[in-house]
């Protein structure tokens, strides 16, 4: 069977504390719902939540959301370390993938969203996100950009990195291992 491996990263710091915290909250369970209360997403899904602050957790382990009833709440506190956030979603990728094959699973390449109100308060984040990019397995992996609540998602696939200007358009999923569509 594919597999599609999404991965929710949420900030968690104190600066998310109130509406911001709320409105992740309030979203998780829709999220749950509409992904678990549709068989052909939820057979091909799996989903994980990495909450951040000072550290990162996971809250939710790599799971089919037809599984389980209801997605781990996000508190605030703390303040917002990017690059313990980046080295725990490639660990969760790496684990995550190497799991899914051994099970027989073909899976497409990861997905992961990263939703956050500010700017880094760790200084050695940039080295996380080159290891978590130039990772082999990351590599595979669609990431979508940064999501504040004053900057709405876009619809579609992008990386951007914080203090750059680089942004670019990542491709639709494909299983791992295999060459991109030109």
């Amino acid at each position: 069977m594919q597999i599609l491996p999404f991965y929710l990263l949420c900030d968690e710091s104190g600066s998310m504390a109130g509406s911001n915290v709320d409105a992740l909250n309030d979203a998780l369970p829709k999220l749950h719902d509409e992904i678990s209360t549709n068989p052909t997403v939820a057979d091909k899904t799996r989903f994980c939540l990495i909450g951040f602050s000072t550290e990162a957790n996971v809250l939710q382990p790599l799971v089919d959301l037809s599984d389980i009833d209801e997605v781990p709440a996000l508190a605030a506190g703390g303040l917002t370390s990017f690059g313990n956030a980046f080295r725990t979603l490639l660990r969760c990728i790496e684990t995550d993938v190497a799991a899914l094959k051994a099970e027989g699973h073909e899976v497409y390449r990861p997905v992961a969203f990263f939703m956050s109100d500010g700017v880094p308060t760790d200084d050695d984040w940039p080295q996380a996100y080159k290891e978590l990019t130039e990772s082999a397995t990351a590599r595979r992996s669609s990431r979508s950009g940064w999501a504040t609540p004053r900057s709405p998602p876009s619809p579609r696939w992008r990386t951007s990195v914080p203090s750059s200007s680089r942004t670019r358009t990542c491709r639709p999923p494909q299983p791992c291992g295999s060459s991109p569509p030109a």
